[in-house]
């Protein structure tokens, strides 16, 4: 919502170009952040998340199954690494709505996964470095930014049909950490490794 809300934010066209200059750059600094993230929970040594530790005493929630997402290590957190990299890149367009965004992102998405168990604080403290690091690093590249900002923009201005429904998409798969993407991609994984098997 905020995204959206601070792409159409300014009716002065330079301050309004600027804006979706940074909102492009930290939505592609999002998947770079997240594709580090990604690396370093394959690479690093395996951590075990609390629920799944057992000397630990953790007491599962209500409604938790007790065996997600056992195969992944829970350092550093991809949650904490795509919203908060996200927030950045609002904070540098505005200051009230990031700081409104990272409260959001702390209170509402990375508190609750320690609360049940999926993460421990060092999980989260490692991915909002990592996610804030990109952002911030990826929206100080001018060259770059100018970049991201004049392919979007010809896309939008030339096809704006096709521009928005795609962004639209875009921040959807963003919302809900890719999940349709990833249960589709498991889907076809395991369809593809039973005709393997058959075959």
């Amino acid at each position: 919502m905020l995204v959206w809300g601070v792409w159409f934010s300014s009716d002065e066209n330079q301050e309004r170009m600027r804006n979706r200059e940074v909102v492009l750059t930290a939505l592609f600094a999002c998947f770079v952040a997240l594709f580090i993230a990604r690396l370093l929970q394959v690479a690093l040594p395996f951590r075990l998340r609390p629920l799944h530790i057992p000397e630990l005493g953790f007491k599962l929630p209500y409604s938790m199954a007790p065996r997600v997402l056992e195969d992944w290590s829970s350092f550093p957190s991809d949650h904490a690494t795509l919203f908060f990299s996200l927030a950045a890149g609002l904070f540098s367009i505005s200051r009230f709505v990031g700081t409104v965004s990272l409260i959001y992102v702390l209170v509402v998405i990375c508190i609750p996964r320690i609360y049940i168990g999926l993460h421990f604080p060092s999980d989260i403290i490692g991915g909002a470095v990592l996610g804030i690091a990109t952002t911030y690093l990826a929206t100080r590249n001018t060259a770059f930014k100018r970049i991201m900002h004049s392919t979007a923009m010809t896309w939008e201005q030339r096809s704006p049909a096709t521009f928005y429904p795609c962004f639209f998409i875009l921040t959807y798969q963003i919302a809900t950490l890719f999940g349709d993407v990833r249960y589709m991609a498991t889907f076809i994984f395991s369809i593809t490794s039973a005709v393997l098997r058959l075959g």
